[in-house]
């Protein structure tokens, strides 16, 4: 299974979380009583398996997000971006937009290939 939206966006919210994957098994184990194991949040993240919709909800539940978000089926907008970014203190703000500058880096890459 290729890289897809869904595997970056579920480790992308873990780490911001602060939970290592281990830490979200049990967390989401005891939370939503599921069976999940940390070999298969491995999998989801790494795009070789697919979760399903049931667990996608309870993820999306347990960030605070849409479902389509974690899906990669909805696109930001500027405004939403700077709300959230505003809303992180000088920290985490400098985190996101290391972040992004991965992820602008990783997209220049591609192009160049």
């Amino acid at each position: 299974m290729e890289d897809n939206v869904f595997s970056k966006n579920l480790q992308l919210l873990r780490k911001r979380s602060g939970l290592t994957q281990q830490e979200l098994v049990d967390i989401l184990n005891s939370k939503y009583d599921t069976q999940i194991n940390r070999t298969t949040i491995s999998k989801w993240e790494h795009g070789t398996q697919e979760a399903s919709m049931s667990v996608v909800k309870k993820l999306a539940d347990f960030f605070n997000v849409s479902m389509d978000f974690l899906n990669g089926r909805t696109t930001p907008t500027l405004d939403s971006i700077d709300e959230v970014f505003g809303s992180l203190n000088p920290t985490n703000q400098a985190k996101l937009f290391e972040l992004a500058n991965l992820y602008l880096a990783d997209q220049r890459n591609k192009k160049e290939k």
